[in-house]
């Protein structure tokens, strides 16, 4: 359209007319504007923009940011595909927390519950909850792993997993992965390999919080705590070795390659917990009887 197209229209109606056919660029359409060419709108400039209902986008695609439970709380960003951290779940945080916060990154995201024993009793007599969240189909799925513990009532997270796959044709980086967690959390030491598979990187601190050597062999197995995708509290409950009593707070990865230094990954596993917290909560839930 033009104004020489449309002879008898004084310039103001052409452009009421413009904007009502159309969008101008990066302001959405609200519904039923099109086709009311001829009515004036209602303010100079166009409303604040309002946020949708929650499980809806917003113009561009985005998932809005939405409160998820009667604190008031928000949702993190919506989480990028692989993207190497706990979409938002945190340690301490409850069951019913962590609950919410699922549920508002949208459909995508199956949570499965269990219980899982904190002893050898099969029949789960003495249990604490255990939350899988995963997102995704087989052979590129992940999967976020949420172990609890603590006294009744006081439940919260003490240990996160998460596994992220890639398929064959497409594998993962290991440089990618180097530095994208050491963007995010900061600089990894991978383990000796004369003392454990090297294809584990972690940051391991002590009690104290002082650092640990990778050349000292606790730095191994503090490290592999994290990143067990088994749900048994075993090692913790120091049934097989005292020497995890020297842990403090770890995060840790660990990637499935071909070799040492082949940069295909198949797949990677990030976990974190803090050694002292998690003794502490398992022994509340052990005296109130599980969770």
């Amino acid at each position: 359209m033009s104004l020489r197209a449309s002879p008898g229209m004084t310039f103001r109606r052409f452009v009421i007319a413009a904007l009502g056919a159309c969008c101008l660029p990066l302001v959405a359409c609200s519904p039923g504007q099109a086709g009311q060419a001829g009515q004036a709108p209602a303010a100079a400039a166009p409303a604040p923009a309002t946020q949708a209902p929650a499980g809806q986008s917003g113009a561009a695609g985005t998932p809005e940011v939405q409160p998820v439970d009667s604190n008031s709380s928000a949702c993190p960003p919506f989480p990028e595909p692989q993207a190497l951290d706990f979409w938002g779940v945190e340690l301490g945080m409850t069951p019913e927390k962590v609950t919410a916060l699922v549920d508002c990154l949208g459909p995508a995201f199956k949570l499965q519950t269990s219980q899982v024993p904190l002893g050898d009793d099969p029949y789960g007599r003495n249990s604490v909850p255990f939350f899988l969240v995963t997102r995704g189909e087989f052979g590129q799925q992940e999967e976020l792993n949420v172990s609890f513990a603590g006294a009744p009532g006081a439940l919260r997270a003490v240990r996160l997993s998460k596994t992220i796959n890639w398929p064959t044709e497409a594998p993962g980086s290991r440089r990618g992965v180097e530095t994208e967690m050491a963007k995010i959390y900061g600089p990894f030491t991978r383990t000796d390999p004369a003392i454990y598979h090297a294809n584990t990187y972690g940051q391991v601190a002590d009690a104290a919080g002082a650092p640990i050597s990778p050349k000292d062999p606790v730095f191994a197995l503090c490290a592999t705590f994290a990143i067990d995708r088994l749900k048994s509290f075993n090692a913790f409950l120091r049934r097989y070795d005292p020497m995890p009593d020297r842990c403090g707070r770890v995060i840790s990865f660990y990637v499935v390659a071909d070799s040492n230094v082949s940069d295909d990954l198949q797949r990677v596993t990030l976990g974190t917990y803090d050694y002292g917290d998690t003794v502490a909560a398992l022994k509340e839930s052990l005296a109130g009887g599980g969770g």
